[in-house]
């Protein structure tokens, strides 16, 4: 509760969790708009929890507890993409996002499922490596930042037209 009165007060809680490099720090930040998003999608995850509980338990699912634990993963994992402070933090967040719901996705364990692993992997990470890195370079090198600001980052720095 004291996140969200300082919130509430106009703060910005700012937790860097590591810098992997000076200057780019893994930043989490807690602000209203993050709090919304992390509000929806825990919420919505705790109706998939009881959702999940019921087919893993009504189909007899082998592999449970493996199961529930990259599930949490992937809940903890959404919660860093709601309250990233940059794009390098979003990126890192969604790129362990989608390792974590791998085993989710290839939990039966059969050919299909492990095919629909394979692809799904390499969907994913080639588009957030192909698409979203190579975005956030290009921001930096038009701006000079990846830090998400009021009223945007492109705001005011990147060139007319």
């Amino acid at each position: 509760m004291q996140i969200h009165r300082a919130v509430s007060a106009g703060e910005t809680p700012r937790f860097v969790l590591a810098e992997p490099l000076p200057g780019l720090p893994l930043e989490l930040v807690v602000e209203p708009l993050g709090m919304i998003f992390a509000l929806v999608a825990g919420s919505l995850w705790i109706v998939t929890t009881l959702y999940a509980i019921g087919y893993m338990r009504g189909h007899h699912e082998k592999n449970q507890t493996r199961f529930y634990i990259f599930f949490a993963l992937a809940i903890s994992c959404t919660m860093g993409v709601a309250f990233a402070g940059n794009l390098f933090t979003l990126f890192i967040f969604y790129e362990a996002l989608t390792l974590s719901t791998f085993p989710l996705v290839t939990h039966a364990g059969t050919d299909a499922a492990k095919r629909a692993g394979r692809v799904y992997l390499g969907i994913l990470l080639s588009t957030s490596i192909g698409f979203q890195l190579l975005a956030i370079i290009w921001t930096y090198l038009l701006t000079g930042t990846i830090d998400f600001e009021l009223g945007g980052i492109l705001e005011g720095r990147a060139g007319e037209g």
